[in-house]
């Protein structure tokens, strides 16, 4: 989350992001796929993954923009599609790969949150449940 305040720019982290990378690292790739610039994603991923847990980065010129809506389409990724699972806010950024989609409620600074939580606990559900081998977006059903 981005707060611009007149004495500096200032980014904060949702709480336990840097244990859900350590710990959803073990069992999935790690791909960012944002809307944001190169450079200030890249900004962000530096001061962040200092383990190098993410393995790619796509960013803003990766993106669809189709009359304002920004689409991000997982074929780009070049992974079978029933193998990825997305994250994002903004269901309508998911507009071609909703099957894949996790929603997750929007974050601003709430210390409290725990969304980052829930969702590693499911992922490792997924990636260590048998019934989802072969399509772990079943999983978020």
């Amino acid at each position: 989350h981005n707060m611009y305040f007149p004495f500096g720019h200032y980014f904060f982290v949702r709480p336990g992001v840097l244990d859900f990378l350590e710990k959803v690292h073990n069992f999935f790739e790690i791909i960012i796929f944002t809307a944001a610039k190169k450079e200030y994603v890249y900004n962000i991923i530096e001061k962040i993954d200092f383990k190098d847990y993410i393995d790619y980065i796509l960013y803003k010129k990766h993106i669809l923009n189709e009359k304002g809506i920004l689409a991000k389409k997982l074929d780009l990724i070049g992974r079978d599609l029933n193998k990825i699972i997305y994250v994002d806010n903004l269901e309508k950024n998911a507009k071609y790969n909703k099957k894949n989609l996790y929603l997750i409620p929007s974050w601003y600074n709430n210390i409290f949150d725990k969304e980052i939580n829930i969702l590693k606990d499911k992922l490792i559900y997924i990636a260590t449940c048998e019934k989802f081998e072969n399509d772990i977006t079943e999983g978020l059903l």
